[in-house]
């Protein structure tokens, strides 16, 4: 009997090693996208935290007022930076979620194709095991 060789073993290793490649590309797109989230909850709560603060009671100059603006001014800025950089990771990471489902199915496909061909390659070997008992057995009946 001869073993079973499938051609395209090459290609399927390396489609296997895209789909890894891909997996590992995925696992650094969700954790950049997690901490740039909870790089943007901080800043909303220093926002919040900013537009929340009052000037105590008595009266001001016009440098306080001007410094509870500034802070509240750059409290927003800092909040809509971490909103436009999780928005660019999620894309970020929905294009290599994409990625991955398209390595995963064409690794997928030659998986599948293999086992098809082993399970033909199997039947035939039954059956040509079953031809040669055959036949010894014929000959032994003569």
């Amino acid at each position: 009997m001869q073993r079973f060789k499938f051609r395209l073993a090459r290609l399927e290793k390396l489609r296997e090693l895209r789909r890894r490649e891909a997996r590992i590309a995925l696992a650094r797109a969700v954790a950049a996208r997690n901490a740039l989230r909870e790089r943007r909850a901080e800043a909303e709560g220093r926002y919040q935290q900013a537009v929340y603060t009052e000037l105590s009671d008595g009266p001001h100059d016009i440098s306080e007022w001007r410094e509870l603006i500034g802070s509240r001014e750059r409290a927003r800025m800092q909040l809509a930076a971490a909103e436009t950089a999780e928005a660019e990771a999620q894309r970020e990471l929905d294009q290599a979620e994409a990625a991955y489902a398209e390595a995963s199915r064409k690794h997928r496909a030659l998986e599948r194709l293999r086992e098809k061909r082993h399970a033909r390659w199997r039947e035939e070997e039954k059956q040509e095991e079953q031809k040669f008992l055959d036949e010894n057995f014929l000959l032994r009946s003569r």
